[in-house]
């Protein structure tokens, strides 16, 4: 990741750094301040680059997979996570969190935490619904996690991956020669149409659509049908 590659991204709430990254460099997420959740993959063998997560003032957690600590920078404003506060949830594998926290790690961090699973869930909902499977209760896109304590006192972490498609899609199939009416129009033809227009937490919405025609003809031999007739139930028999 190259320098300054997301510098002031305050968009970003969730981030998900693949196995094939091996260097984060200088000021890579500097002062990206509605970030929340990071996940460190073991690829990255070190984080002493300069103020890599500076000013991300809001992060809760950090998920760091590698099982030997990192060196990261806790001197000045060019420190790894200078400003970040020192109360962040840091979950390192089990095995690992006695190293972490008499490392570099366990001078800034003051809440580390072994896990010992993880699993990450990808999941897309349209807007206006709630993804409520797997202990999660979120509407929003983002990256949240659920850390559950087991038995031997480590973490089985579950890590929600959570995209909201801001359209309403609305899939009607209908007959050939029929038509499919809403808000007053009908339609008759095969598409996608724009329905209308809303607005949801500053961000403008669209109901789309997309009709297809079913234009295949079940054929009935009517050769043999039998029929029930109410009340008194007889069977009629058309040849």
């Amino acid at each position: 990741i190259g320098i300054h590659a997301f510098n002031r991204c305050r968009t970003i709430t969730g981030v998900i750094i693949p196995n094939s990254v091996t260097v984060i460099n200088n000021d890579a997420f500097w002062n990206c301040t509605n970030l929340l959740s990071v996940i460190i993959p073991n690829s990255i063998s070190s984080l002493n680059a300069n103020a890599v997560f500076t000013y991300c003032t809001r992060l809760t957690s950090i998920i760091n997979m590698n099982t030997i600590p990192q060196a990261i920078t806790t001197l000045g404003n060019s420190a790894t996570f200078y400003d970040v506060p020192s109360n962040v949830n840091v979950y390192v594998p089990c095995s690992s969190l006695s190293a972490y926290q008499n490392s570099s790690w366990g001078n800034k961090f003051n809440n580390i935490k072994g896990f010992s699973s993880d699993t990450i869930i990808s999941a897309h909902i349209n807007i206006g619904n709630t993804y409520t499977l797997n202990g999660f209760n979120v509407d929003s896109t983002g990256l949240y996690i659920n850390a559950i304590q087991n038995s031997f006192g480590c973490y089985d972490l579950k890590i929600l991956n959570l995209h909201v498609d801001m359209n309403r899609i609305l899939n009607v199939t209908i007959c050939e020669g029929d038509c499919f009416t809403i808000n007053g129009v009908s339609y008759n033809q095969p598409g996608n149409y724009i329905i209308d227009s809303f607005t949801i937490n500053n961000n403008i919405c669209k109901t789309i659509l997309n009709l297809s025609i079913n234009s295949s003809i079940n054929e009935v031999n009517n050769d043999n049908i039998s029929v029930l007739v109410y009340p008194n139930p007889k069977t009629i028999r058309q040849h």
